[in-house]
């Protein structure tokens, strides 16, 4: 039973700031809550946002962790938010302090506008070996642009200017953007650029 709050600390977002429509990004969860050995996390999930996999963070690699979407719904500002990610982990030893990675999201956006995750503050705790509550005075929520499936040049369009663009990147005359890898493979290449075409001319 949670009966003292103790210590202070933060919880921030740190990771993708721009990502393509229908492909894979990820970002990090850090804290600097004090001297924790485990952690109850909950985030509200953008409306449009598949939630592909959720990972140990690197400072908690021997710790106990679990993770469940539920699926919700909220209105935040208003905005829409279907789900919210829970994310829990429990120490064995020693607790924790500084600044720590305590998770790896990896998620994929299938429309294309400005996407803001939340930290459910009133859900979120954090606990010390005494089973004191750890206060947190700072919850940093992260916002994402998506950029169009097929905007190549990343100007809101989908039209022959990617195709150009694109097929200027494939000749390495120009560099890649978040958006050229269209089928997500890790590369771009031919295959791209006959998904463009196609896409153009549905």
């Amino acid at each position: 039973m949670l009966i003292q709050v103790s210590s202070a600390g933060n919880i921030w977002f740190y990771g993708a700031k721009e990502c393509a429509q229908n492909h894979k990004c990820n970002f990090t969860i850090r804290t600097s809550a004090e001297n924790f050995i485990a952690f109850q996390l909950y985030i509200f999930v953008p409306e449009g946002v598949e939630i592909i996999q959720v990972e140990k963070g690197k400072d908690i690699r021997e710790w106990a962790f679990s993770y469940n979407v539920l699926e919700e719904y909220y209105e935040i500002n208003e905005n829409v938010y279907d789900k919210r990610l829970e994310i829990i982990g429990i120490g064995k030893e020693k607790p924790l302090a500084g600044t720590k990675e305590i998770a790896l999201i990896t998620f994929k956006p299938r429309i294309s506008k400005n996407l803001t995750f939340i930290i459910d503050r009133e859900s979120t705790k954090f606990v010390d070996p005494n089973e004191k509550e750890i206060k947190i005075n700072r919850f940093y929520n992260h916002s994402v642009r998506v950029y169009r499936y097929g905007d190549v040049n990343m100007d809101n369009e989908v039209d022959v200017k990617d195709l150009i663009r694109l097929e200027r990147i494939i000749l390495t005359e120009e560099k890649q953007t978040i958006t050229s890898d269209l089928n997500d493979d890790g590369s771009v290449n031919i295959l791209d650029l006959v998904k463009l075409i196609n896409l153009l001319v549905e």
